[in-house]
């Protein structure tokens, strides 16, 4: 694999439903069977360096490129089918979904292999797709998208309402999430349909509908029940106007019927409700993680008889507390917990004094909690040993920088430019990142379990130190 070879852009291959541990090794020996190939790329998060699913494979020629989107189309790579097809420099063409439909109520047993080879009689197919789970277990619906918009109206025309293994296919043009969002605000404001719960095992459809039809003539009105005939709590009642459906809904939402309280409102589909609740929930999410930054405090290494109150009593000197947790496997601490403090201060002054002190009989770690997977580059004391394996020994530095040093470290001598004291290379061994001293690191972190101190973070490769602009002197590795 020649990394330095001229990139063919006819010849590139976008590869996608990788496995997170797939790497760039196995998709190479998956592919370097049908022709050259000349680099492989799966992409990555910027900061946790964790798969994003999907890559890309550049081929010497377009002809080993062809050969291996025939030969090699959901071939299993690391214990999954992979999805192959052209790699589209287009950037609106990707995104504008043209000639791309949706495929509902499939049967279980069609997987993408089966969907292409039965749409590929009506075109050109670009991309093909039977959503699954995790464990690869087909979600009822698929997508397939074609070269041209012609033949996906050839195939939805032909194919709809038609029999896949004996079960009935609803087949349409794919939409993209912005004219969902934008169809689903048009039904939640002429919404007929009402959806109540609450009103007790003994309620029928006659009853019911006598409850709803005070309101206004209604179509269809249903109790739904289990396969015991039993009522499930819930049901749905149809008018044909949409004022009598808000009209029951503001009249009888929050009301007493027989003892229960009921729930009455527009009746949603399920992706439709998640929508609509990540919609309401989310700001108040982010809300609660900015309000407790900086004063939320993790706990490494605890006893596993720990509890609550001791924990109070070992961090109450600090300051005000606003909540202690201790997490639990059963009756036993797992190993971990967080403090929280009124303010910063108060919760920096505990991290300072509590890290490294013996509480039981083990000797604590602590450091400002943050989200998962730990995106935030906060240092424990176990940071200083792992920089030193990677990045050489600490430098001493003077008021007066010189132009170059020379140190060595495990891959040999390396010639480093001038830095400045507030650099990366006189960090302290408790202290985060500044703006600055990111501007001189370029080094990617990923998390890793330390068996001194807990969770930590850990750089994934060499550093590559970038020189200062006004400093001439360029590394060399």
């Amino acid at each position: 694999m020649d990394q330095f070879a001229p990139i063919n852009p006819t010849a590139s291959l976008y590869v996608g439903d990788l496995h997170p541990s797939t790497t760039e090794m196995m998709v190479y020996e998956a592919f370097s069977q049908v022709g050259s190939v000349i680099s492989v790329r799966i992409c990555r998060h910027r900061l946790t360096r964790r798969s994003l699913g999907y890559g890309f494979v550049n081929f010497q020629n377009r002809q080993d490129a062809e050969r291996a989107l025939d030969e090699l189309a959901f071939t299993s790579i690391n214990g999954r089918p992979v999805r192959i097809m052209w790699c589209q420099h287009n950037p609106s063409q990707r995104a504008s979904g043209a000639a791309n439909i949706l495929i509902k109520n499939l049967d279980k047993s069609i997987d993408s292999l089966a969907l292409l080879d039965t749409f590929s009689a009506f075109g050109t197919v670009l991309s093909c797709k039977v959503a699954c789970d995790d464990n690869n277990i087909s979600r009822g619906y698929g997508y397939v998208q074609f070269e041209t918009a012609e033949a996906a109206e050839q195939a939805t025309k032909r194919l709809n309402g038609m029999l896949f293994n004996d079960q009935q296919v609803t087949i349409e043009p794919f939409q993209p999430y912005e004219d969902r969002e934008a169809e689903l605000a048009i039904q939640s404001r002429e919404f007929t349909n009402v959806y109540v719960k609450n009103f007790g095992e003994d309620m029928d459809d006659g009853r019911l509908k006598e409850l709803f039809s005070r309101y206004g003539p209604t179509s269809s009105v249903c109790v739904m029940r289990d396969e015991n005939g039993g009522s499930k709590g819930f049901g749905f009642a149809r008018f044909e106007t949409h004022e009598d459906a808000q009209k029951a809904v503001d009249d009888l939402n929050g009301k007493y019927f027989n003892g229960r309280q009921l729930f009455v409102s527009r009746a949603q589909r399920r992706g439709e409700r998640q929508i609509e609740l990540r919609r309401r929930f989310e700001p108040e999410t982010l809300d609660r993680g900015a309000r407790y930054q900086g004063v939320n405090l993790y706990i490494h290494n605890l006893d596993s008889g720990m509890d609550e109150e001791r924990l109070y009593r070992a961090f109450s000197p600090f300051g005000s507390i606003v909540s202690v947790k201790v997490v639990r496997e059963g009756e036993r601490c797992k190993g971990y917990g967080f403090v929280c403090f009124s303010s910063p201060e108060e919760a920096s002054k505990a991290m300072k004094e509590m890290n490294g002190r013996v509480l039981g009989t083990k000797a604590l770690y602590v450091v400002l909690a943050w989200a998962r997977p730990g995106v935030s580059l906060q240092q424990g004391p176990c940071m200083r040993p792992r920089r030193e394996v990677y990045m050489g020994p600490r430098m001493e530095t003077t008021d007066t920088p010189s132009s170059s040093l020379t140190h060595t470290n495990s891959g040999g001598p390396v010639h480093v430019p001038d830095v400045s004291p507030t650099s990366v290379h006189n960090m302290g061994p408790t202290c985060a990142l500044s703006e600055s001293q990111e501007a001189h690191s370029y080094t990617q972190w990923e998390p890793w379990d330390c068996p001194n101190c807990g969770y930590n973070i850990r750089p994934l490769d060499e550093p590559c130190v970038q020189p200062r602009q006004d400093s001439n002197v360029h590394p060399r590795y």
